[in-house]
């Protein structure tokens, strides 16, 4: 007579996956739509001791990254441990350099030597913006320390493990599960409830994606064995930064007279492309997910608004 299953045996049947960066606005709900499908096992440098479930790691240290693998044995890696603020990366290069790139050389190496697969989230900014439209084989000119880091990154992976999946979204829209993250949308909730005027670059043109179909696309091209390379992620269009920020606005209750048009550089401000987007007929045609256009990204992105108020 067979023995029914345990809780124990359908954990172990689930392959293994290890989110790096488990307490970012990405990571938060990418764990969400993962868990049905993995065994999660998530991340962070930023864990309480008294934290339960989620493991310490410092990327930057390749030590901490081996320790952590030989304790969790993943199937596959979701890198997205990241220093993301590009202003901050500008003003700390080393800093930005140590975690953006030897904090990936690190990961990616115990990948290679476990066999685990690799799936890092760069970032649009690896180009310049002087084009209209990027496809993935198009060569990379960032304009920044934040871009060059991720185009460095990019390539060690690549170097090491030809069959990562490197996924490139412009702009990801979303609402963060916790304070702390570098979230914009939780930002400009709270800037606009306190009544403040927000200026957004009205010169700037992104093709975003919410974060819940970031994830749902992740989570789906982690489990191809055939998908590697570079994927784009982004809506259909691209609306201009203040256009965006502005139907944002809108959607959350809010006056839009509050969001001004701006113009030109801003001082302390670190390069941006002006046109980034990024055409992503290739991962519909991986995994079959429809970004839709600009606006169903934005009005996907609200979804999470009640719950904002972190």
């Amino acid at each position: 007579m067979m023995r029914a299953k345990s809780l124990n045996d359908a954990r172990i049947q689930k392959p293994r996956l290890l989110v790096v960066g488990s307490k970012g606005f990405i990571g938060q709900h990418l764990i969400n739509k993962a868990q049905g499908l993995w065994d999660v096992f998530p991340a962070d440098c930023q864990v309480d001791a008294s934290e339960q479930g989620t493991f310490p790691v410092d990327i930057t240290k390749a030590e901490s990254v081996r320790e952590l693998f030989q304790k969790v044995r993943p199937d596959a890696v979701v890198l997205l441990a990241a220093m993301s603020d590009i202003d901050r990366c500008e003003e700390h290069p080393d800093q930005a350099w140590e975690i953006n790139v030897q904090g990936p050389e690190n990961v990616v190496r115990s990948c290679a030597e476990t066999g685990s697969r690799l799936l890092f989230v760069s970032s649009a900014a690896v180009f310049d913006g002087t084009q209209h439209g990027y496809k993935e084989e198009d060569q990379p000119h960032p304009l920044s320390t934040y871009g060059r880091t991720k185009h460095q990154a990019e390539m060690a992976i690549s170097k090491v493990l030809p069959s990562s999946i490197i996924v490139r979204p412009a702009l990801v829209l979303g609402f963060s599960r916790s304070a702390g993250t570098n979230a914009f949308l939780n930002r400009l909730a709270q800037a606009l409830r306190e009544g403040k005027a927000v200026h957004a670059p009205a010169d700037e043109y992104r093709n975003p994606i919410d974060v819940t179909t970031l994830s749902k696309i992740i989570a789906e091209l982690i489990q191809i064995p055939s998908a590697s390379g570079i994927f784009h992620v982004g809506s259909l269009d691209s609306l201009s930064r203040y256009e965006m920020t502005r139907q944002l606005a809108e959607g959350m209750g809010f006056q839009d007279s509050q969001v001004i048009p701006q113009t030109g550089s801003k001082p302390g401000r670190a390069a941006r492309g002006k046109a980034h987007l990024l055409l992503s007929e290739r991962i519909l045609k991986t995994c079959g997910i429809q970004p839709g256009t600009a606006h169903d990204v934005i009005r996907r992105s609200l979804d999470g608004f009640a719950e904002s108020s972190i």
